[in-house]
């Protein structure tokens, strides 16, 4: 009895071997080994609208007003608008402007002098125009908000406060209301508004407040239009341009404007060489990293990806040498685990994009490489020739292979590093490095990092930067995450697979509770944004390349809303803004994403909405 028990356990596990092997040699013989992209974005071949179609569209436009130079204010109000596709001009209260020929001023703390009031600014919103004023009160004390306070809505006015604590009471951004706390766990001194605390009359409308109640975005009629005010300071910042979206598209009667409508989650330095020994993981799990990887992580990773239909697009780093010289050798016995990694990834319909032949970041000065304990690298011809021998290497696993997309090491990249990147991978389209940008242990913004905004940049290669990362999702996180999605459609997120190995990144959880961390955030992200579409890299850098030839076209014409998109390819995604509901479309699809805003997705470069 005991040997036919042993016998059939030795059976069993001769079984499951072989299932095993039979698994691996399919995934290893199958072939996954192309870079398919969704849709290459090409301008010359997408559909272009005759003048005589354009000019059945009454483009609205709008005035950027200011008074003393605040050129970094100014400059971001005018990247906004770029980006929402808005016809505007930008003009000095000191010169003579109709304002009765714009839909809407946004004016930039503005002090009250002659200059403003030949304009008339007043009377302009009293007969039906729409003011957005950007103002806090703290650079001139005789500001439009302390001489003209009964014209905003204001009882009393108090004193300049800073805080880290807001309140929506209407979805100012997509996807958020309620109470917030912004505090940065490292750097708590630090506030992202600066507002005067004020009192309002109890028939304006408060969008948002700090939390003890003092109002930061509020509305109000005036006359036959509307006067709104935006008082959290900080015009300057990334942080606030979410906001300013959000408040111009609440003035407006209907506003339509392109997004990208992606879900980009890149995996950092994945796959690597990661044969390696750390304490943590041989004491918790028996194993060497590599193992770990294989046989823990990253099959969580997939329950993960299936369970919220994830796509990954993982950068792929050959080494962790330091060489800059050469030669530029690596450990060849990585290639059986790269080779598995890679396969499921493409399996899934994920994307691997390229992170370095080793993590030495592109920099050619040696002051910077030296704040990071890294080599900077001697010339553009190093530069090629580790890449070039990285890719291929890459390519003898992978022939059909080509890479897409660029991750720089530790989000570092000299511009002149650009071009040697391009001679080495002439398929690159796309570099993602950081939205926000990084500040440093003090506090203060760090300047070589890659801080890119989304778009096509001067090498004609598109900037795709990451927005957030890590494992938590707390209030900070939300924030973020609705700031991209309101102003592009764009959820940009990175993690590493060595996170359990850093005490910042995993704050001494080990990945059981890690996996719950990621658990909680994606299915965050899954049930308040499952509008926006799961892609890779590739995918959405193509959006972001129509979205920046895409021309918007649209007006009200009767119970319909006509749309109009030159420059077209294939589908474009646009936010709508409107009060109307709509009950019907043709050549598009929509979704209510909210009160007041819906999600239009043009299948023709024409189309229309039924609505009452």
């Amino acid at each position: 009895m005991v040997k036919n028990t042993v016998l059939i356990s030795i059976i069993i596990i001769i079984i499951i071997f072989g299932l095993q092997l039979i698994r691996q040699d399919i995934l290893l013989s199958s072939d996954f080994s192309e870079n398919d992209v969704y849709s290459v974005y090409n301008y010359n071949e997408s559909f272009k609208l005759k003048e005589h179609e354009k000019e059945y569209f009454e483009k609205n436009s709008h005035l950027i007003l200011y008074d003393f130079n605040d050129d970094y204010a100014l400059n971001n109000i005018k990247i906004i608008f770029d980006y929402l596709k808005i016809d505007y001009d930008v003009r000095h209260t000191k010169e003579v402007i109709d304002l009765d020929s714009y839909e809407t001023v946004i004016l930039l703390e503005q002090s009250s002098n002659s200059d403003i009031s030949k304009l008339e600014i007043f009377d302009y919103v009293y007969t039906g125009g729409k003011l957005l004023y950007l103002s806090n009160g703290d650079k001139l004390r005789n500001d439009l908000l302390y001489t003209n306070a009964e014209n905003f809505g204001i009882n009393n006015i108090y004193t300049i406060e800073e805080t880290n604590y807001i309140y929506f009471n209407t979805e100012v951004l997509i996807g958020l209301s309620g109470k917030f706390d912004l505090v940065d766990n490292q750097f708590e001194d630090d506030k992202n508004f600066m507002y005067l605390d004020v009192d309002v009359d109890d028939n304006v409308l408060i969008h948002m407040e700090e939390d003890s109640g003092s109002p930061l975005l509020w509305e109000r009629d005036f006359g036959s239009g509307k006067i709104q005010v935006l008082n959290t300071g900080k015009y300057e910042t990334k942080e606030i341009r979410p906001l300013i979206v959000g408040a111009f598209s609440l003035l407006q009667d209907m506003f339509i404007y392109p997004i990208i409508n992606s879900e980009v989650l890149f995996i950092d330095d994945f796959p690597a060489d990661y044969k390696s020994e750390h304490e943590v993981i041989r004491k918790n799990y028996g194993r060497d990293f590599e193992r770990f990887i294989k046989e823990i992580w990253w099959p969580d990773m997939i329950d993960l990806m299936t369970k919220y239909d994830l796509k990954y697009t993982s950068a792929y780093i050959q080494s962790y040498n330091d060489e800059v010289i050469g030669p530029f050798n690596y450990n060849e016995s990585t290639d059986t685990t790269t080779k598995e990694l890679v396969t499921e990834i493409l399996k899934y319909d994920g994307e691997v994009c390229f992170h370095g032949y080793n993590h030495q970041s592109l920099l050619y000065k040696q002051s910077s490489a030296d704040k990071i304990g890294y080599k900077s690298w001697p010339d553009e011809e190093k530069i090629v020739e580790s890449i070039s021998s990285s890719v291929s290497s890459f390519n003898k696993l992978f022939p059909k292979y080509d890479f897409y997309t660029y991750v720089p090491p530790s989000n570092l990249l000299d511009n002149d590093a650009i071009l040697a990147l391009k001679k080495a991978i002439p398929s690159l389209r796309a570099i993602s490095g950081l939205y926000f940008g990084e500040l440093d242990d003090y506090g203060t913004r760090n300047e070589d990092i890659m801080e890119q905004e989304i778009g096509i940049s001067s090498y004609g290669l598109v900037d795709l930067p990451r927005i957030t990362s890590g494992s938590f999702l707390n209030d900070n996180m939300k924030y973020k995450i609705a700031s991209l999605v309101t102003t592009h459609g764009l959820i940009n997120h990175f993690i590493h697979p060595d996170d359990i190995l850093d005490p910042d990144r995993s704050l001494n959880l080990l990945w059981e509770e890690l996996y719950k961390e990621k658990d909680n955030f994606f299915g965050y992200i899954d049930e308040t944004y499952n509008w926006i579409e799961k892609d890779t890299a590739a995918n959405a850098a193509e959006k972001v390349r129509q979205m920046h030839y895409i021309e918007i076209l649209y007006r009200e014409y009767g119970k319909q809303i006509q749309i109009a998109c030159d420059n077209f390819q294939e589908e474009m995604a646009l936010i709508l803004v409107t009060d109307k509901e709509i009950v019907s479309s043709a050549k598009c699809t929509y979704e209510k994403l909210g009160a007041n805003r819906y999600l239009i997705v043009m299948h023709e470069n024409k189309a229309h909405l039924e609505v009452r």
